[in-house]
């Protein structure tokens, strides 16, 4: 009997770690386009860090001291820009980048599958929510959460629930020391972006719906530092010098309709049915799946057999989990961040359906956990042949996503890396041997990342170049006084070489 029990435990133990082996690969492969592409949008130039800051004679803390004094005066408080920093001087190789980036999302993952965890939800529901998270990822030609401002929503997302889990702390022990910390950490963030206030919301029902005593202490604990910033923000917004429009206040009237553009980007596949099918139809993906044969369909398979393992009937559920709480936590993460959005006058004049703002990465954490408590609850009851069939859409969803993010990486890359990687290339070659610092390097019809911090930071020369938008308002750059001019530019056709020509 205690042996044929031991090994029963001993096959036990081999599926569950079959499931965790499966679940890593799962998450390599669906990651693995975020990790190849390049640096877009403000990456762009935040990747020049290290040039910029060498260029300029500077350091970080006074370059970021710089920066967010002259965000000060445009009537925002962000305080994250040493951190931005001081991530891209220390590292700007775009692999590692990526690859950090993309970490983090794993460490995001971990302390939300944590937290359910704690609130005692199965481990079903949780592997459920991985999944689904996972099909939510959607490259865009746009703004993307993961795939430009690398880490920036990343590190957010640590703080935000890192101060839950403070508080769950507290609703666990009563430590009014837990509760202190959860609004400290939580208000530390909302310094860092306004999105991340966000918490009181999700802290006000953690709260209400808690068998703690004496709720209005610690409402308050969580409510009034908010309230502090808020008036804080718009004192500082009514004598600010320069208006930024994305944190100004748009029309009444196009606020229903920039909700409704960010809301449902936050839905799977919103992307591509909404922009990306145009350029990029079904039989294209499927004939692309036969150059990542091994991915996709290893992709497909393995996450096939989670999707089933994760679904399956079983005797035991979420037990004492707080399941309403977590569902209306959920809620507020899917239904909170677009009316943020909705209400700045650039993103209303801005957004596009399928095109929504960074702020959607919290939206899939809303829909992922809406929809793990959907499937679970729902396949306890369904037959196992609509059960499969789901698994099968999902799991087979996760896959053509993949082969479209890859479509979407390279296709983004050909606007903003291939252009900064060839001139790397070029400038490696020798491109520059001639010139010295001082010299002038006119750089028409280029953009704005192709600069002179991306020539310092590559070959470590300083030169000068008229309008010079990268560096505008921050420092200046004199040229020689015997400097000679140099012309960079690019072929139109193939293979597209970068030319150094002598004007005078």
């Amino acid at each position: 009997m205690s042996e044929s029990l031991a090994i029963r435990n001993f096959k036990i133990g081999l599926i569950d770690l079959a499931i965790v082996v499966a679940m890593l690969v799962v998450f390599v492969i669906a990651m693995y386009p975020y990790v190849r592409n390049g640096f877009w949008f403000d990456d762009s130039l935040n990747s020049q860090t290290w040039g910029l800051i060498n260029r300029a004679d500077t350091s970080v803390y006074d370059f970021s001291i710089k920066i967010m004094t002259s965000w000060f005066h445009a009537g925002r408080l962000m305080l994250s820009f040493p951190f931005i920093y001081g991530f891209y001087y220390l590292i700007h190789d775009p692999v590692w980048v990526r690859v950090v980036d993309v970490a983090l999302v794993a460490v995001n993952i971990g302390l939300v599958v944590y937290l359910l965890r704690f609130l005692q939800v199965s481990w079903q529901v949780a592997g459920l929510f991985v999944l689904f998270l996972l099909v939510c990822f959607q490259i865009r030609d746009y703004h993307d959460p993961i795939a430009s401002y690398a880490t920036f929503l990343q590190v957010l997302v640590i703080e935000l629930t890192v101060s839950l889990v403070f508080l769950v702390r507290w609703l666990k022990t009563g430590s009014v020391f837990s509760l202190l910390l959860s609004s400290f950490v939580a208000l530390l963030s909302v310094f860092c972006y306004e999105l991340n206030v966000i918490y009181v919301p999700i802290a006000l029902l953690i709260i209400v719906f808690s068998s703690r005593q004496k709720k209005w202490q610690a409402i308050l604990v969580v409510t009034v530092p908010f309230v502090f910033f808020v008036l804080a923000t718009l004192y500082i917004k009514s004598v600010a010098a320069a208006k930024y429009s994305g944190s100004d206040f748009g029309a009444l009237e196009k606020i229903p309709i920039t909700y409704f553009v960010q809301f449902v980007s936050g839905f799977p596949g919103s992307f591509y049915f909404l922009r990306g099918e145009n350029d990029f139809s079904f039989m294209n993906a499927f004939a692309s799946m036969r150059s990542h044969t091994v991915s996709a369909f290893g992709l497909i398979a393995l996450s096939l057999f989670c999707f089933w393992s994760f679904s399956r009937k079983t005797d035991t559920n979420s037990g004492g989990a707080p399941v309403i709480g977590i569902v209306l936590v959920a809620l507020v993460l899917l239904f909170f961040p677009p009316l943020l959005i909705a209400m700045s006058s650039r993103y209303q004049s801005e957004l596009s359906f399928g095109l929504g703002h960074i702020a959607v990465y919290y939206q899939y954490f809303g829909f992922s956990l809406l929809a793990a408590f959907g499937l679970f609850y729902a396949s306890q009851r369904m037959a196992g042949g609509v059960r499969l069939l789901l698994c099968l859409g999902f799991s087979g969803w996760l896959g053509f996503n993949f082969i479209v993010n890859l479509d979407r990486s390279e296709k983004v890359d050909a606007t903003f890396e291939e252009p900064r990687a060839s001139l790397v290339r070029a400038l490696k070659s020798g491109l520059f041997e001639l010139v010295q610092d001082g010299d002038i390097v006119e750089i028409p019809d280029q953009p704005i990342f192709i600069n002179g911090n991306l020539i310092y930071q590559v070959i470590q020369k300083r030169v000068y170049v008229p309008d010079e938008q990268a560096i505008a308002g921050l420092f200046d750059v004199k040229p020689n006084e015997a400097a000679k001019v140099y012309r960079l530019t690019r072929q139109a056709e193939l293979p597209r070489e970068w030319q150094l020509s002598l004007v005078r």
